[in-house]
């Protein structure tokens, strides 16, 4: 059992390794600042917000205990307020159309 663990260690090790991989791809190639992985988490969940999912799931997702964590999220998108549409404004557009 224990040569299995040497050999096979834990997948979230394997993952942390990609996740670092990738990091130091995006430094080189792109020359970048370094960031880190909660980068990755931050954008994620301000991402699934900004295009529609539900807050609680995303939550879920994150893996936060209270929603108020998540909401920390939110504070990217205030800045985008401006640029937010009624999900009305659609179909006031296919009656001027249809009107036309």
């Amino acid at each position: 059992m224990e040569i299995k663990k040497k050999f096979h260690p834990d997948p979230w090790l394997r993952l942390m390794d990609q996740v670092r991989q990738v990091m130091r791809y995006h430094h080189y190639a792109y020359r970048t600042e370094w960031f880190s992985s909660h980068t990755f988490r931050e954008c994620f969940s301000t991402h699934m917000l900004e295009n529609g999912v539900n807050i609680l799931l995303v939550q879920k997702l994150m893996g936060h205990a209270d929603v108020k964590t998540t909401e920390i999220s939110t504070h990217v998108m205030e800045k985008n307020i401006s640029t937010v549409t009624s999900p009305l404004d659609p179909l006031e557009k296919k009656q001027t159309l249809a009107l036309a």
